[in-house]
């Protein structure tokens, strides 16, 4: 025997090109571990993102009044009501990244609004009416 093996096994010294590779195949294996997990974190994300929906019992507040707003939601498309004091003014619209869009009337009373999710997860925006512009705000209604 050449001295590569001692009673059938393996020599406790490798070369160093064999460490080399060795430590190369390790060091890959970790980056690919690491690519696979920022792919997953990353889908996690988009997927989480594109989650957030709108649908639900809102209460809505404008101009010092205080509404309900009850949305419904099939994909980015929005339909809902939002109870005035003049009765239920029927609103559609859509809701997509994060941007909320959608118009209504009844009677007299034509609206168009747009608005933004916020981070606390309110919605807010402006409110177009026939009797000018105001700002709005909505936050989820608690639980029934």
């Amino acid at each position: 025997m050449n001295g590569a093996f001692k009673n059938g096994s393996a020599a406790n010294t490798y070369s160093p090109e064999s460490q080399e590779k060795q430590m190369n195949q390790r060091i890959s294996r970790l980056v690919a571990r690491v690519l696979l997990a920022m792919v997953v974190a990353a889908l996690a994300t988009v997927a989480y993102a594109e989650e957030k929906a709108v649908a639900g019992d809102w209460t809505f507040t404008v101009e010092g009044m205080t509404l309900t707003m009850t949305l419904e939601q099939t994909g980015k498309a929005i339909t809902g009501t939002l109870q005035s004091p003049h009765g239920p003014i029927p609103i559609k619209g859509e809701f997509e990244k994060e941007t909320i869009t959608f118009t209504g009337g009844v009677e007299g009373v034509q609206l168009s609004a747009t608005g933004r999710l916020q981070p606390d997860g309110s919605l807010a925006g402006e409110l177009s009416m026939n009797v000018g512009n105001m700002t709005w705000k909505a936050v989820r209604a608690p639980a029934r």
